[in-house]
């Protein structure tokens, strides 16, 4: 059985995003096992690090223009056609597409295949381009021999929405590990005390609640707030200038691009990791705290509560920064025992180990030459 992995989405811009890292993580497993029938696609513009870090594998490369994806009228229609070119050039005999917003895969697919679904937010907010997303989910759903769910959330949001039989969708976790190795940012102050937050900086993910319930507790606690994710419109024009307005606003610590080392080393010595998100198909962040043996504090919405097994702390509803404020106060008054986040830690370490996701997903191509 010959598997190509599509891993054509990561590019310089999105090499840090979730599905990126998940696509990246899974490709690392591999790297341990035989792999001589495993195929990767690579975007042409990322070719130089991809082929560096994946020394061993065959791999094929798809050259977009990227202008053309910009033009309203034509850009779909130009990345079905420049994928399709592509993928017929390959011979394998089953697809894994993990990226589940790519315009190109929405031809009739040529292999096999099979597609991980991360999450729905996408179709939810009720304007033209759900609507579109929903025609997309809805067309490689339905062209797709088998569908992963990176949590049971995610799987139940997709029978809901597209009536998909139960039996066609695995729930698959996603695997979590963090670096051997931790390094102190450049000029990073570690003789304060800090809350840490690391997620993407866009509206749903809601970190003004949490600006909100930092600013009722700043005259209690001599804490910073240190917040990692790359600079967006949201951050520009809401959150920047709310958090200039205040007075505590040099007590925050604002990171774009970490390496895995420094982000590390911001994991294993926060007083409090908090996650105020609001949109979660998985939530890799609280489990990447709890792992380095920190208190967790996150929202109820959506998969954190499935993937975080009820072990971390938890507050509601995801907008009052006053219960916010109050569990942050709380937890910082009487924090866990190290005994209990050890325990913690090695549950997490052990149930999203990458060798256990692999081992499923691996099945799951089994299940489809077997049937």
């Amino acid at each position: 059985m010959k598997l190509l992995i599509d891993m054509s989405c990561i590019t310089k811009k999105t090499r840090y995003s979730s599905v990126s890292i998940y696509i990246m993580r899974l490709v690392d497993s591999l790297k341990k096992k035989d792999h001589h029938n495993i195929i990767l696609l690579f975007d042409k513009s990322f070719e130089f690090y991809l082929k560096d870090r994946y020394p061993d594998f065959t791999y094929y490369t798809i050259k977009r223009n990227y202008l053309l994806y910009r033009l309203p009228f034509i850009s779909d229609w130009y990345a079905r056609c420049i994928y399709k070119k592509t993928i017929s050039k390959i011979q394998c005999d089953y697809e894994l597409i993990a990226s589940d917003l790519d315009r190109g895969t929405l031809i009739n697919p040529i292999h096999n295949r099979v597609i991980v679904i991360h999450d729905l937010k996408g179709i939810k907010e009720k304007t033209f381009a759900s609507k579109k997303n929903f025609l997309f989910y809805k067309k490689i759903i339905e062209t797709s021999r088998a569908v992963i769910a990176i949590s049971n959330y995610t799987k139940n949001d997709i029978i809901l929405h597209y009536k998909t039989p139960e039996n066609k969708i695995s729930v698959i976790h996603n695997s979590v590990n963090l670096s051997h190795n931790s390094i102190k940012p450049d000029s990073f102050d570690d003789s304060k005390k800090y809350f840490l937050y690391v997620n993407t900086l866009q509206p749903y993910k809601n970190i003004l609640t949490l600006l909100q319930a930092f600013n009722l507790l700043v005259k209690k606690f001599d804490y910073n707030l240190v917040i990692v994710g790359k600079t967006t419109a949201y951050w520009l024009k809401i959150i920047r200038p709310f958090i200039q307005s205040k007075f505590w606003k040099n007590r925050i610590i604002h990171y774009e691009k970490l390496s895995a080392e420094e982000l590390k080393y911001l994991y294993e010595n926060t007083s409090l990791f908090i996650s105020t998100s609001k949109r979660e198909g998985f939530g890799y962040t609280p489990i990447e705290a709890a792992i380095c043996r920190v208190p967790v504090l996150c929202s109820m919405c959506e998969a954190l509560q499935e993937t975080t097994h009820g072990l971390v702390n938890y507050y509601s509803p995801v907008d009052d920064f006053e219960a916010l404020a109050y569990k942050m106060e709380q937890i910082i008054n009487k924090p866990l025992q190290e005994k209990e986040l050890n325990q913690i830690a090695e549950f997490f370490k052990t149930t999203y180990s990458d060798e256990h996701q692999l081992e499923q997903i691996m099945q799951v191509f089994q299940n489809l030459e077997n049937t």
